[in-house]
């Protein structure tokens, strides 16, 4: 949603942005809060990239996304069978678009309901920070005031995660989250939301 947005209010492309995410691959290990936190993370960046142009990068992305779904044990969402297909629309936004919602949507909803839920928010969590980062960086870049709305509403956004992670904290296996989520949850105590008639100012 975040990279259709930037794209949408004439955002910034730039690899840099993401070179730590394609760094980090070559060397994802951790727990699977971590693991799920990254496949967050990477199906922003597949987004961005595919959204700008980038189909190649997005490709590679989406690859190493499977050797982290299968670490989690929901491989089958992003089979070789989908690589193939996101290969051979690799030309084609909309389908990759399509392709890329379709598969983390599974997974999330596979975690969801396989009562696996702390893995499940790690991964729009990672989503979240990651989207959000992408439009800092991108209003760092041009000044666009679009954008720098977009940022500032993503704080109603950060509140439900928290408030959802600390509902879903069973056995402490959200508090590595909340504590991420501590610093942005700070950085945003200064933005002032107004919500009326369905619009955030």
């Amino acid at each position: 949603i975040m990279a259709s947005a930037l794209k949408n209010m004439n955002g910034t492309y730039n690899e840099k942005f993401i070179e730590p995410v394609l760094e980090s691959m070559k060397k994802m290990k951790g727990t699977e809060s971590d693991r799920a936190l990254a496949l967050g993370i990477y199906s922003v960046d597949i987004g961005y990239a595919a959204l700008f142009n980038h189909q190649q990068v997005a490709f590679n992305i989406f690859s190493n996304c499977s050797k982290l779904a299968r670490d989690l044990n929901v491989e089958g969402e992003i089979s070789k069978e989908t690589l193939e297909r996101f290969r051979m629309n690799i030309n084609n936004r909309d389908s990759l678009t399509f392709i890329i919602l379709y598969a983390f949507n599974k997974i999330h909803n596979n975690l969801y309901t396989s009562e696996r839920k702390p893995a499940a928010l790690h991964i729009i969590a990672g989503a979240y920070i990651e989207g959000s980062y992408l439009a800092i960086k991108s209003y760092n870049a041009n000044k666009n005031e679009e954008v720098r709305q977009v940022v500032a509403e993503q704080k109603v956004f950060l509140e439900n995660i928290a408030e959802l992670a600390e509902q879903e904290n069973k056995d402490g296996k959200n508090d590595d989250l909340l504590s991420k989520l501590k610093g942005l949850i700070k950085a945003y105590e200064t933005v002032k939301i107004k919500i009326e008639n369905a619009k955030i100012t």
